[in-house]
């Protein structure tokens, strides 16, 4: 996808007399910053100063220029699914989401984290207005939060009895009131600046039962792998349990229990 902004039109003032404007900027966007510099030095040593609107700019201001739009850049490249989904994974009832980085250059030492926002009501009675309950998180049922965003991955928060989730049902969970907030965070590899990601997901935006499409294949022919963004945020519905976490993992559990009964 070809990647680009637009920036505010710079003139180059010589002389008292104004060169032809251009987008300055477009030059040294996807530069590293130490290529930029020598870029906007190299136009300073020949008596240049740059004037955008009617006013002044130094070397620093068009570097911290330059520095925001990447900012802006970097949220927009990376993507997150529309919607969320919950379904079985390895015999386990899963809340599932999708985050992928469109950039050439990914993030370094990148973590996820989940945060469950709702109302709590204490033991006492007292209603405590949007609490918040971190979500354990990660690309696989491990909840190990730390990614390697090479290519899209799906994150799982697996639903046990120390999920918020734990006693909602396919029902219940149409009318419940709650956000999560999905927050990614790394280090971006160009600039060694921190950066963050977020999305949340409300109740209408999780999808009970179904599964996110798998959007990576092989290729034979080359011996690469390719990644179809087309099918980002595609699902397809699975057979899934209808009931809470709670309930399945109940019924599992008498079920395996009948089972040693009966061999005995």
């Amino acid at each position: 996808i070809k990647e680009y902004v637009s920036f505010v039109n710079i003139s180059i003032i010589k002389a008292g007399k104004t060169r032809k404007s251009r987008k300055f900027l477009d030059e040294i966007f996807f530069l590293p910053i130490s290529h930029s510099q020598k870029i906007l030095q190299k136009q300073m040593d020949r008596n240049h100063s740059f004037r955008a609107s009617d006013r002044m700019w130094n070397v620093s201001d068009l570097l911290e220029i330059s520095e925001n739009q990447r900012k802006k850049h970097f949220y927009k490249a990376l993507i997150y699914s529309e919607k969320a989904v919950i379904c079985l994974r390895d015999g386990q009832l899963c809340f599932l989401c999708r985050v992928g980085d469109m950039r050439n250059t990914h993030l370094v030492e990148a973590h996820v984290r989940l945060q469950f926002i709702s109302d709590r009501e204490t033991a006492e009675g007292e209603i405590e207005p949007l609490h918040q309950f971190e979500m354990k998180v990660g690309p696989t049922i491990t909840d190990d939060d730390r990614l390697f965003l090479v290519w899209p991955t799906t994150l799982c928060h697996v639903i046990n009895k120390d999920s918020p989730l734990y006693e909602y049902t396919a029902s219940s969970l149409l009318s419940a009131q709650f956000e999560i907030i999905c927050l990614l965070e790394g280090i971006v590899e160009s600039t060694g600046m921190t950066a963050q990601a977020k999305t949340s997901y409300l109740p209408c935006e999780i999808l009970w039962g179904h599964r996110f499409r798998k959007l990576v294949t092989y290729k034979r022919s080359n011996g690469s792998y390719q990644v179809d963004y087309n099918l980002f945020n595609c699902t397809y519905p699975v057979k899934t349990p209808q009931c809470s976490a709670m309930e399945h993992y109940a019924q599992e559990c008498s079920v395996s229990h009948a089972i040693i009964v009966i061999s005995f």
